[in-house]
């Protein structure tokens, strides 16, 4: 990109992540329309196959002629996320994250748009008999999903990597999968879901370096959050469902 001001560097490497995610996700959305293939099937796959491609571009002819390690050139100082805080690594990514959890909750709550998308995915075959095109509202939440899913990984390149490496994410996206799960569609409760993940990961972390505890006791913590969550909504349900059970039978026994 050359030397271009901040103020255009910054942008464009925002947008090229998002638009490159969104046609990522887009495929897998239209895959889901088309063929009827489990989204989360196809996902995966396609983890492999970016991971492969990154892995040709830094190994080849994106590759840093004066490094080592497969990985591309620095991007240009114009395209680094400003510092929030100094001597630290936090940058205005975290402003542009709260700004997009205020925008999603806009979206979902105050549009008809985000009404559709809700109803598509709790229910998409009442939606469906309600007028709603489920078609048209899978993919575009798969484009939608792999748009932001893009700016993230733009964010973190310019933000800590500030160059193109092959492990960009340590799985970011299986956790983003128990964080959407535990926020029930909710962006507030997504982004306090998510600051819980981010103490477990980094507490970990700190752990693994000061006591030598291996870093997957993380995993396992964040794993038995979604278990005993998954788990009461479950006990919830059979409650609720004995209940319903029990009212019905006295109805109909008050009525004989």
């Amino acid at each position: 990109m050359g030397d271009l001001p901040m103020l255009i560097a910054l942008p464009l490497c925002m947008i090229v992540g998002t638009v490159l995610g969104g046609v990522w996700g887009g495929i897998a959305g239209w895959l889901k329309v088309k063929k009827d293939a489990n989204e989360i099937i196809v996902t995966l796959m396609m983890n492999y196959v970016a991971i492969e491609i990154v892995r040709y571009l830094v190994s080849g002819p994106w590759r840093d002629p004066n490094g080592v390690e497969p990985f591309s050139a620095t991007i240009t100082r114009g395209a680094y996320m400003p510092i929030l805080v100094p001597r630290t690594r936090l940058h205005i990514g975290l402003i542009i994250a709260l700004l997009m959890v205020v925008l999603f909750w806009w979206l979902l709550r105050r549009t008809t748009f985000g009404y559709q998308l809700t109803v598509c995915g709790s229910n998409p075959d009442a939606a469906q008999t309600n007028g709603i095109n489920k078609g048209k509202m899978i993919v575009l939440s798969m484009l939608i999903s792999g748009g932001m899913s893009g700016l993230a990984g733009a964010i973190e390149l310019m933000g800590v990597h500030h160059r193109l490496v092959e492990e960009v994410s340590p799985e970011y996206g299986f956790t983003a999968i128990i964080i959407a799960v535990l926020g029930r569609g909710n962006p507030i409760r997504v982004l306090f879901v998510s600051f819980l993940f981010s103490i477990l990961t980094v507490g970990a972390d700190g752990m693994r370096r000061s006591l030598g505890i291996p870093v997957s006791v993380g995993s396992i913590l964040q794993a038995l959050v979604l278990l005993f969550v998954l788990g009461s909504e479950f006990y919830e349900r059979r409650l609720l469902t004995k209940e319903r059970i029990e009212a019905q039978a006295a109805g109909e026994g008050g009525v004989k």
